[in-house]
């Protein structure tokens, strides 16, 4: 059982919002892919001080907040990303 089409639309009809909206995403999950490996190679690199482990701290709520962002908009649903977005550009 799907949900009521007059209700809720899961599938985009505009044909040039459906490509912006995935080529945001795949930019938003390489930005993920390369925080994640940066996040790994800071962690490896040194014995981290706590000025630097708050850094990495900071720095994987960011990525987590811009991946959630990422697995939102592909199913098209862009309000929560908002307060997501917003949470992560304060952190």
């Amino acid at each position: 059982m799907g949900p009521n089409p007059d209700f809720i639309s899961r599938e985009i009809k505009n044909e040039p919002l459906a490509q912006l909206l995935n080529k945001l995403v795949n930019s938003l999950s390489e930005c993920v892919n390369f925080g994640s490996n940066l996040v790994g190679w800071i962690s490896h690199s040194k014995t981290l001080d706590i000025q630097d482990a708050v850094l990495v701290t900071n720095l994987r709520h960011f990525i987590e907040q811009i991946d959630a962002c990422s697995e939102l908009l592909k199913l098209s649903i862009s309000e929560p990303c908002l307060v997501l977005l917003r949470a992560a550009l304060e952190s």
